[in-house]
Order: C-alpha cells, then sequence, then structure tokens
C-alpha cells in the first residue's frame, strides 16, 4: 500500500509544484491522469524517493519515505520520463547490467530473468543489438524490462507508451494488468485510453491539485447530462469553441461533432449522448462551460 499525506512539494519562489496530495493506492492498477505540466512527473519522482517532499509523508508497504528511502528503493521499479539506456550495450547486456545492480548476482537466475523480459516486451530478436540502434519504440520497451527486472512490489511507470505505435501500446498495456495481479501498478498518463483500458481507480491531478480520486466511471460521471452529438456545416464548425470539441469526423457533407457544454449546443439537431471517460476528463478540467 502506498499512502501519501499532505504531500507538497515547492521550488525557489516558494511556487508548489504539487499541492497538498492525499492519497491511498492499493494492489492493481491505479491510473494518474492529467494534462502536461500538471505535476504527474514531480509526483512520480518523490514515489521513486528521487526527490523529497517540501511538506508531507510518504508511506510505501509500511516504510516512510523519511526514514526508510534505501528500503523502498528496493521494492521499486521505476521508468521516467525521459529513459536513457547505455548506447554502446546490446539490449542483453543493458538488461543484464540492471539485474546485477539490482542484486540479482547469481548468475542463471539472472540470465533466465533477462531472457523472460525480453520476451514480454518482445525484443528477443534485437536482444544482440546495440541500444543506440534502437527505434524510439524500442528504447520504451527496454526501459519497460528494466523497471519491472527483479518483481517489484511496486511499479511506476511515468509516460510509458510514449513513442509505443497501437500494437505495442496494447501488449504494453496487457503486460501491466498481469503484472499487477498482486502489485501495485502506477500509471502516469495523460492519454485517456491508457487508463479507462487499464485502471480500476485513478486521480485527476492539475496544476499540481487533485481533482479526483476513485473509479473510472465515477470520472465519467462528471459529464452526466453535458455530452452532445450534432452534425453542422464547415461554416458551422469554425465557429465551434476548441476546449469544447471532443472529437469531429469529416463526412460527405458536414462535420459530426461531439461537444462537453453544460447548455445545449444552439444547434437543434443536437442530441445528449453518454459520456465516456475522455468527455468526463474534459468536463473536470474545464471543457464543459
Amino acid at each position: 500500500m502506498i499512502e501519501l499525506k499532505g504531500v507538497t512539494k515547492q521550488y525557489k519562489g516558494n511556487i508548489a509544484v504539487v499541492s497538498n496530495i492525499n492519497i491511498t493506492i492499493e494492489n492493481g492498477m491505479f491510473g494518474l491522469l492529467g494534462p502536461n505540466g500538471a505535476g504527474k512527473s514531480t509526483l512520480l519522482r518523490m514515489l521513486a524517493t528521487l526527490q523529497k517532499p517540501t511538506t508531507g509523508t510518504i508511506c510505501v508497504n509500511g516504510m516512510t519515505m523519511e526514514n526508510d528511502a534505501h528500503r523502498i528503493r528496493g521494492v521499486i521499479g521505476y521508468l521516467p520520463q525521459t529513459f536513457q539506456a547505455q548506447p554502446l550495450m546490446t539490449g542483453r547486456e543493458f538488461l543484464d547490467y540492471v539485474a546485477l545492480m539490482k542484486g540479482i548476482s547469481h548468475t542463471a537466475a539472472r540470465k533466465r530473468m533477462v531472457e523472460e523480459m525480453l520476451e514480454e516486451v518482445n525484443l528477443t530478436a534485437k536482444s544482440k543489438d546495440k541500444v543506440k540502434t534502437y527505434s524510439g519504440g524500442m528504447r520504451q520497451r527496454l526501459g519497460i524490462a528494466q523497471a519491472m527486472i527483479g518483481d517489484p512490489s511496486v511499479l511506476i511507470v511515468d509516460e510509458p507508451t510514449a513513442g509505443l505505435d497501437p500494437e505495442e501500446r496494447v501488449r504494453f498495456r496487457n503486460l501491466l494488468n498481469r503484472f499487477s495481479s498482486n502489485r501495485i501498478v502506477l500509471l502516469s498518463t495523460h492519454i485517456v485510453a491508457d487508463i479507462e483500458t487499464s485502471c480500476d481507480q485513478l486521480a485527476v491531478l492539475n496544476q499540481g491539485e487533485l481533482q479526483y480520486v476513485g473509479h473510472p466511471d465515477g470520472l465519467a460521471a462528471h459529464a452526466e447530462g453535458k455530452v452532445w452529438q450534432v452534425k453542422v456545416s464547415d461554416e458551422q464548425f469554425v465557429h465551434i469553441q476548441p476546449d469544447e470539441l471532443v472529437s469531429a469526423k469529416r463526412l460527405d457533407r458536414g462535420v459530426l461533432c461531439r461537444i462537453v457544454s453544460v447548455k445545449k449546443p444552439a444547434y437543434v439537431e443536437a442530441i445528449a449522448v453518454t459520456p465516456s471517460l475522455e468527455d468526463g476528463y474534459l468536463a473536470l478540467l474545464g471543457g464543459a462551460k
């Protein structure tokens, strides 16, 4: 279990990047959703013991960040938003190095774990190639593998699907779901689809403050009665406010729009539709006016 109580991070000038965060996270997939610059990466770096909170307490599996940071590092796997690997190593050599640094000294056990991780992230065929030859997506998969080595009880991944193609993204989400069966997996992203298909619990962070904590259905409910679908002409389309527009599909004649708005749009043909998680997210962050 992870418990954050009153966690605040301030930098010079007393600017709070993260402010008064109170969350309890239990086993399973937990999503941290928010726009770029919301403070998600700062919060994850504190959880990974890379930064200390200015105020507040963080407790991981009964260990406090203040007194047990070294022990906490031993149970955490972490994939930062920007992942770097030694470019002159092969993928297999790099994972072997990471496993050794994590204290897996038994050669046969370490080799078996590395091979399992390479298979999990679909890099076995490229495992003998140097990391410098890897594409962005392959490097991201290598980063995912290094975070999972050592069977951590807490896995923290920051924007992990960046650079992955659709097939890889689905594969990765399935991998995290399997991994979270008896562990905590904390998935931070600004991509709503990554949360919608994977997480039973989530939090929304915006401008350093918690806006919502709970089940995805509860977030979708924020847009109840505020989501509309309407077909408009090209001339009408240009007058729709960008922050209200969820999606737009061009038809043979006109554009089919999905709009988040407290009031029914000024079109006779507009009909109310069932809100999605993305609709609720946009409504929560101010898209419904």
